[in-house]
């Protein structure tokens, strides 16, 4: 029998042991671009304005502009990510930096905020809080498990290392999805129907009906998972599965996790 579900053929479903010796997603910023991005900066800083009012012409950029906008063309029709390098922090304020990371990505695409505070632009550490119903991952020291984020782009900047910890680690969804449709192409139903899970910016509440793992829409296969609070909203008691939906999700933990497949 022809499986039904297709498999995918494009850039994103890159496997992390295909870069284990590639550099190609890595961009090191030269000299002169750190002064470009340093000159906006310090414009926008010094007449006052608030860094998330912040347009691509109050942020105006020679030479660096034209390549940003390659990076959204590689995340978007491309690979999916890119981790930039090279900027000096330790010359730059708090302000400068968080100005920076804004005014790049005004030029990637367009902001939304974070959570139902209407936050911009949020800080990641460990303000001493247990994840839990009502407490967002990033808040806390603990293990995050792999999900992907509510938006089409997301960017991190390190401004200072973690003492310990703080690995970041990524997988490719449309890998994964082909890894299950070739080896155990019975679960992608269950992640098709989806799972409950609890909405942390709906004040803790469980969502009201079942949310997709993988969608296919015209052709193309898109994931949305949150693993911890998929979690939470099971040892809640808001749901039960079945032991197919148990193993199609054990059996995706058991991928992502793999050391061919991630990319730390």
């Amino acid at each position: 029998m022809k499986n039904p579900f297709p498999l995918v053929n494009d850039a994103t479903a890159w496997k992390g042991a295909d870069y284990a010796n590639d550099r190609s997603w890595t961009y090191t910023l030269s000299a002169p671009e750190v002064e470009e991005l340093a000159a906006a900066a310090r414009r926008c800083v010094s007449r006052g304005v608030e860094v998330t009012d912040i347009q691509a012409r109050d942020f105006p950029l020679g030479s660096l502009a034209p390549t940003i906008r390659g990076w959204a063309e590689e995340i978007n029709d491309g690979r999916g990510f890119l981790l930039v390098k090279g900027l000096p922090r330790e010359r730059f304020s708090d302000a400068e930096v968080r100005t920076m990371f804004w005014g790049i990505g005004r030029y990637l695409g367009v902001p939304v905020s974070q959570n139902s505070y209407g936050d911009m632009l949020g800080d990641v550490y460990d303000e001493g809080v247990k994840l839990g119903a009502r407490v967002r991952g990033y808040r806390t020291n603990q293990l995050l498990r792999f999900h992907s984020d509510r938006c089409d782009m997301v960017g991190l900047l390190c401004v200072r290392q973690a003492r310990e910890g703080g690995l970041s680690s990524l997988v490719s969804s449309t890998r994964v999805w082909n890894e299950i449709v070739t080896h155990r192409p019975e679960y992608i139903a269950p992640l098709m129907n989806g799972y409950f899970y609890v909405s942390v910016e709906e004040g803790g509440d469980v969502v009201p009906r079942r949310v997709p793992v993988y969608s296919m829409e015209n052709g193309v296969v898109s994931c949305r998972i949150l693993r911890n609070t998929i979690e939470t909203a099971r040892k809640m008691g808001h749901a039960n599965y079945s032991e197919l939906e148990e193993a199609a999700l054990e059996y995706m933990d058991e991928l992502v996790n793999r050391d061919d497949l991630r990319l730390a």
